[in-house]
């Protein structure tokens, strides 16, 4: 092969709570060369995700050839929003090719040992590219760097090496508390605020001293209150000329609105209509950002796009597969006959008749569920609106509808195929 890329790394992918699937662009030689690294962005720690336990590299003809796909913990939960993905090749530093004289010349071994060789001066590069060196111009050469516990790095007084050395305490810091301060406290050149008084202090040669300032003005004026107000629950509202007026309470219910007449205030009842169907005036602009939708929390609920429809027949109830009939309403679905397939649908209602809330697609949760295998797909049953982890048998119809996520939440996501089992 040939290593066109410039680099043994691909740029950090962002996570969005849904995607377990992310492009695997950079050649390799075997599987365990390809690193998967989660950040937290708020904090920067990372995690390094082992393969085949956390994710796995799927091979040819596989669907997802091409990809590294998160498995276990990370396909039933994937990173969210706060996370980013790297993608990093890391070779062992070998040489595998061993020239024997007089043999044949193999050019697809020679252009492997080349490849590879040309991967680790990628690897190289990269660990180079994160580390500190000294400039271009600099002459400097066999730098040490001195750890120890609590010192800061700097350079020597020579200029050609580094050294540790204690820090200095920072200065200038606002520190504060009720009464006057310690001299046990802060550092020289600090500032001490005694919010009891107000007196401010500054530290120097060791002390604190007696206060440079006082923060606390003279008493302000209290104000107009030629009007208070004498009843719980009344109101000190602005009268006539701004003058301070009193509002007597409303009953329960009533809001402070302004007369008809603007010429003060008054309680009356809020006139706020309910819209029962409110609908967009246009359409809805995302403005670039997906709509993430959480795993439902509580039992009987799902989370993705619903819809109102008529159900002819529904003895399995919330939770039941279901496929359209001719008349365009909705039964259950059995993998028993064609005519009662493909499911299309999941009942979030129990019973018949118009006007049923219905799942095209999402997260579902049921508590009486007790799927055994995260990440399995479930299948039509051949028991009439009900799900099953089995393939139904001979001469029954298969359909893959559904991803088990935990023990009684589903990702309901049914294949538009079905196959009649021989």
């Amino acid at each position: 092969m040939t290593v066109e890329s410039l680099t043994n790394r691909q740029a950090p992918y962002s996570c969005d709570g849904v995607t377990i699937l992310f492009a695997l662009t950079v050649p390799y030689f075997n599987e365990s060369e390809i690193t998967v690294t989660l950040k937290e962005i708020a904090t920067g720690d990372e995690t390094s995700l082992d393969i085949n336990v956390d994710f796995e590299i799927p091979g040819v003809g596989d669907p997802d050839e091409g990809k590294i796909r998160l498995i276990g913990d990370y396909a039933a939960t994937p990173p969210s929003s706060d996370y980013t993905l790297t993608i990093i090749r890391i070779l062992p530093l070998s040489q595998l090719m061993d020239l024997i004289p007089g043999a044949a010349f193999n050019p697809t071994n020679n252009e492997a040992g080349f490849d590879r060789l040309v991967m680790i001066c990628q690897q190289l590069v990269d660990a180079l590219n994160r580390a500190a060196i000294a400039k271009t111009t600099s002459g400097l050469s066999g730098l040490v760097l001195p750890v120890e516990a609590l010192k800061y790095l700097r350079g020597n007084a020579a200029g050609n090496n580094l050294e540790a050395v204690d820090g200095v305490p920072p200065t200038n810091i606002w520190r504060y508390g009720s009464g006057a301060p310690s001299d046990a406290l802060g550092n020289n050149g600090d500032y001490y605020l005694n919010t009891a008084n107000g007196d401010v202090y500054y530290k120097t040669a060791g002390t604190w001293g007696a206060p440079i300032a006082n923060i606390m003005g003279p008493e302000g004026d209290p104000g107009d209150m030629s009007n208070p107000m004498t009843t719980l629950a009344d109101m000190i509202v602005g009268g006539v000329d701004g003058a301070p007026a009193r509002l007597a309470k409303g009953t329960g219910l009533q809001c402070v609105r302004m007369k008809a007449d603007a010429s003060g205030q008054e309680y009356g009842a809020p006139e706020i209509s309910l819209d029962t169907t409110p609908q967009l005036g246009g359409d809805l602009d995302l403005n670039q950002h997906t709509m993430v939708f959480a795993v439902p929390g509580t039992n009987l609920i799902a989370v993705g796009d619903h819809e109102i429809v008529t159900v002819a027949a529904n003895g399995v109830g919330f939770g039941a597969a279901l496929y359209q009939k001719s008349d365009g309403e909705y039964a259950e679905a059995d993998a028993d006959a064609a005519a009662t397939m493909p499911c299309t649908r999941l009942a979030l209602e129990t019973g018949t008749g118009s006007k049923k809330v219905l799942l095209p697609g999402g997260y579902i949760r049921n508590d009486a569920w007790a799927w055994t295998t995260k990440g399995a797909w479930l299948f039509v049953s051949v028991t009439q609106g009900a799900l099953s982890e089995s393939l139904p048998g001979s001469g029954k119809y298969a359909q893959a509808v559904a991803e088990i996520k935990t023990a009684d939440i589903i990702f309901f996501n049914p294949s538009s195929m079905q196959v009649k089992a021989a």
